[in-house]
């Protein structure tokens, strides 16, 4: 029996379709979802060569440009034929296409596992590097040495970006931290704010509770906000390469992407890519499936992937973990900022990326000059030795466990 009752001759014609055109892709470097859950209907990623124009290409294949990607030849466009079949055709115009694919949707760890955090709604007052005692004193805060790493950097001056659902920065932690000229990539407005959404929605003030860690380990770095990710925790692979190039020409040294996707995106590569090449330091979390597949951008050789540890230096139970990641950090019960002026706790890889984000603009405050590759290293060489106690994860958590105080203390 075929789905929804339809006849063999019908529906496994479809089916083989898509499996001939999966092969096809793949072959290009591109995997075509069976499942329409993971992309935008109805639009395409196109990037043309020049002296294309892609008015008159759209015109030929059947589709409508609605975005320019500043700065590039890449376009957002809205197909009016089938949407694979007009894919197939864009790839197959080499000589014009410099690549096509579909709008993926991204999405935080936490969203993915409809894991939302725990709001203390008793949390007292905040006082800066006092109170509430459970922000700064939390074993992952201790675990990583920061508060003595404050003793030599701060992380001043040093911009962090954070692409992901916005921050809530009129709240005390956040408002003389939080730098004007962020962007609301999903609603298009200067106003990058951390938004409820609907009830239920699990990616409401992740973007803030990133940004509270950010500044609990670099007091002294400055937040820029970049909403890419609606309250769902979810967003587009198109407004997420905007956030990217928009942190770059902002000055931005550093990029926190706690958010992810199963398979790479090439509008998200080039615009990493681009990151790079002005010596951006980019971290993303490594994923929260508990498997060996490492989620994008975190697999990027251009990005450092974070994995999750608990409190005892124990691989998280729900992190990823892959040869390709970089370092690892507390991910376990994490306590930080979250809307409406109060804190949180929540658990997850995103967090972790978050500490390592922290910990970068520690070191970058010391060495200003120097590129994203040599922050990455000084993070990797001043890591701690954690596989003795993980024995079955050996060369898949990094470099080991951060430590703030060791890389402030490379020479």
């Amino acid at each position: 029996m075929w789905p929804n009752g339809c006849s063999a001759k019908i529906c496994g014609f479809g089916y083989i379709k898509l499996l001939i055109l999966s092969c096809l892709f793949i072959c290009w470097g591109l995997i075509v979802p069976l499942s329409g859950q993971d992309f935008v209907p109805k639009e395409l990623v196109v990037s043309i060569r020049p002296p294309v124009d892609i008015y008159l290409l759209g015109f030929q294949y059947g589709f409508v440009p609605l975005e320019q990607l500043e700065g590039t030849r890449i376009w957002r466009v809205r197909t009016l034929r089938d949407l694979i079949d007009t894919l197939n055709r864009l790839i197959g115009d080499r000589l014009r296409v410099e690549f096509a694919e579909l709008n993926y949707i991204f999405a935080t760890p936490e969203a993915e596992q409809q894991s939302m955090a725990f709001v203390d709604e008793d949390s007292p007052p905040y006082i800066h590097r006092e109170s509430p005692p459970r922000f700064f004193n939390q074993p992952a805060y201790l675990k990583i040495q920061a508060d003595q790493a404050h003793g030599i950097s701060t992380g001043q001056d040093i911009i962090v970006a954070v692409v992901d659902t916005g921050t809530s920065f009129t709240h005390p932690a956040l408002s003389k931290r939080t730098l004007l000229g962020g962007w609301d990539f999903v609603d298009n407005d200067p106003d990058p704010t951390d938004e409820p959404g609907r009830p239920g929605d699990a990616g409401y003030g992740h973007g803030t509770f990133i940004s509270g860690l950010i500044t609990l380990i670099a007091p002294d770095a400055w937040i820029l906000p970049l909403r890419a990710l609606k309250p769902s925790g979810s967003g587009t692979s198109f407004n997420v390469a905007r956030a990217v190039r928009y942190a770059r020409d902002f000055g931005a040294h550093i990029i926190n992407l706690s958010l992810g996707l199963t398979r790479q995106t090439m509008v998200v590569e080039a615009a990493i890519a681009y990151a790079a090449e002005g010596q951006v330091f980019v971290v993303a979390s490594a994923g929260n499936q508990n498997t060996h597949e490492l989620q994008y951008p975190a697999s990027s050789r251009n990005v450092t992937g974070v994995a999750a540890v608990n409190n005892d230096d124990i691989k998280a139970s729900f992190s990823n973990f892959n040869e390709r990641i970089s370092v690892s950090a507390p991910g376990v019960d994490i306590y930080s900022v979250f809307p409406g002026d109060v804190f949180a706790s929540w658990s997850g890889t995103s967090f972790s990326a978050a500490l390592v984000a922290g910990e970068a603009a520690l070191v970058k405050a010391l060495w200003p000059d120097r590129g994203w590759r040599f922050v990455q290293n000084i993070l990797k060489l001043s890591s701690e030795d954690i596989y003795p106690l993980n024995p079955g994860y050996v060369g898949r958590l990094g470099a080991g466990r951060i430590n703030c105080l060791s890389a402030v203390q490379v020479e």
